[in-house]
């Protein structure tokens, strides 16, 4: 069943969990600490460390990857400039988050984003499904097999920009509820109501997609 499949994609903890970052922090202290007393090659040796899930966080965020470049970059000028009041008692990776999603937030309402164009999007994904010739009955096995990712990011490109950057940063990137709160600043009472929403609303639009789909399919495939 399609909501079956959606369930299934959202809750495969392999695709959307990252991974506790705390056990990471130590790694990255001796690095801190070199930077901040001006290794610039530390700094960069820091930099390729969280370069790309810097990237992955700001792309889902802001949908683009024009925009994800220009955050990236300025992520990492904020960095740079804000290292020496980094607290090393504290854990980096939230402190790093933070920077993201402020600088995200800031290019999000510079730029006026309105997350994808859901429409063609949408019909993409279908002609895609299309294209590949699968019969109604395999649309599930085949989605889950190719399709998981593009589901839940096209997915998680349409949610409320509140709840896109709750959900991502506890079920993409595996931060603890209290962890979120931190980074963005909220209760975590907040963080478990933006992340359920959002989790709901994934699964609603899996099962939309991929009903839709079949639906379409068997249409095209039916005898004229």
């Amino acid at each position: 069943m399609a909501g079956e499949v959606a369930n299934v994609i959202l809750m495969d903890q392999k695709f959307l969990r990252a991974g506790s970052t705390q056990a990471h922090d130590e790694v990255y202290l001796a690095l801190i600490q070199r930077s901040k007393a001006g290794d610039t090659d530390a700094f960069e040796r820091l930099m390729i460390a969280t370069q790309q899930r810097v990237a992955s966080i700001a792309y889902r965020l802001l949908g683009t990857r024009e925009d994800s470049q220009d955050a990236t970059q300025e992520v990492f000028l904020r960095v740079y400039k804000s290292l020496k009041r980094f607290d090393e008692s504290k854990a980096f990776h939230p402190w790093l988050y933070r920077i993201v999603v402020n600088v995200c937030r800031d290019i999000a309402k510079r730029e006026r984003k309105r997350g994808y164009q859901t429409i063609s999007l949408d019909e993409e994904l279908e002609n895609e499904l299309i294209e590949q010739s699968v019969g109604p009955q395999n649309i599930e096995e085949w989605a889950m097999a190719r399709q998981q990712k593009a589901l839940i990011e096209m997915a998680t490109a349409r949610l409320p920009y509140k709840e896109r950057t709750a959900f991502i940063l506890r079920d993409f990137e595996g931060l603890s509820t209290e962890e979120v709160a931190k980074v963005l600043g909220v209760r975590t009472a907040t963080v478990r109501v933006h992340v359920s929403s959002a989790r709901a609303r994934v699964r609603r639009y899996c099962e939309r997609l991929i009903s839709r789909t079949k639906e379409r399919l068997r249409n095209e495939l039916r005898p004229s």
